[in-house]
Formats: C-alpha cells, structure tokens, sequence
C-alpha cells in the first residue's frame, strides 16, 4: 500500500495515459468516417435537380453523458459502511451497424463509516467494451465489461486517533443498461453494474445509476 501523498499522481498519470490509448485510436476513426462519409456522399446518386446522399454513408457516433445513483459496498467492507452515493461521467464511441461500442468511465463514490468518523472513497477509471442491441429505434440495450484502476481512500477518525490509507488497485466490472434516444441526439440511462477492487482482502460494489448524454456525430 502506497502513502496517500503518492497515490494520486500516479491515479492521474495512469488515467490520462488509459484514456490517451483508448481514445485517439477512437477519435481517428471517427474522424476518417466522417471524412469518408463527406466524400462517398459527394459521389452518390445523382437525381433531377441535384445528387442524392447514400442513406447507408453514416459518420461514428459518440455518446457523452453524466449521472449518479446508489452505490453499495459488499462484502465484509460492506458491514462497515453505509450505502451511499455515485457519480458518474462516460463517454462511449461507436461506428454504424457495429454491435460492439469502445467506452471510458470515470466514478466517484464517497461512503461513511457506520461507527466512526469518515469513510471510504472509491475512484474508478475504466475502459470498457459494450455489446449493443437495437431491439426498436432509438431503443438501445448494452452489456458492459470494463477493466482499469481505482484509487480506494479510506480516512477513519476515532476517538484517540485518526488512519489514512490509500491504494491503487486493479478493478474489473461488468454490468448492463438500457437507453433511450429522443431527437436523434439526446439520450437518458438505466444502468447498473458490478465492480470487484483487488485489494489484498478482496473487495467488491455494486451501483445503479440515472443518466442522461448527448450524441455527437
């Protein structure tokens, strides 16, 4: 277990080089799409007073969008601490006709301690992979994993003195949501989902959220 003065540096190093390699690949791929819909569109059908678009030439579409919810610790953790609260920011990539979408989350939950002062914080940065089923339009509904890191703090304050301890754990998670599309752009969520933190002891969580985005071309 790393000093609490180091931890974050390195939380935040790990987070920006996480989300750099998942991302630029992701962000060029929508840009080529984009550019390659432009020039596809440029040679499509051409009609009585001008050319006619190709309906199947889409650009990828990325999701962006924020949320909280409940968030509960399990285990023998989860004797100790209160249920509490969870936010959280995604963003979520993902090419036409793909059943598959490329994500990035980041989730805070702060807990307390049932009997003392302070609690437990939870800081997670997780790529994730989803698998997406359209079942009517503008009707999604995803299956998740998602692997990456989290930065457990616990301050507890008692009587006679007080303990801080931090670490960096590896964390996996699965889970599942459901989302709903109004105006081709604005999207709301129902998600929910599992995360288990390697920590000497062995950890786990389990959160359901309310969320609501912005789809961007």
């Amino acid at each position: 277990m790393s000093g609490p003065d180091t931890i974050p540096y390195k939380f935040l190093l790990t987070l920006v080089i996480i989300g750099a390699a998942l991302f630029l690949p992701a962000i060029a791929r929508a840009q080529d799409a984009a550019f390659g819909g432009v020039e596809k569109r440029d040679e499509g059908t051409k009609v009585a007073g001008g050319e006619k678009p190709r309906d199947e030439e889409r650009a990828a579409t990325m999701l962006v969008s924020a949320g909280g919810g409940y968030f509960r610790a399990l285990g023998d953790i989860g004797g100790v601490l209160d249920p509490g609260y969870s936010f959280r920011a995604f963003i979520q990539g993902r090419e036409p006709g793909d059943p598959l979408a490329v994500g990035f989350e980041l989730d805070f939950a702060p807990l307390k301690d049932k009997e003392n002062a302070g609690g437990i914080t939870y800081i997670s940065a997780l790529p994730s992979l989803a698998l997406v089923f359209t079942p009517v339009s503008s009707l999604d509904i995803q299956l998740r994993a998602a692997a990456g890191l989290t930065l457990v703090r616990s301050v507890i304050a008692r009587e006679t003195d007080s303990v801080e301890r931090s670490s960096l754990d590896f964390t996996v998670g699965a889970g599942a949501g459901i989302w709903k599309t109004f105006g081709g752009r604005y999207a709301v969520g129902l998600e929910t989902q599992y995360l288990y933190y390697f920590e000497k002891t062995g950890s786990s969580s389990l959160g359901a959220y309310l969320c609501a985005g912005y789809r961007f071309d």
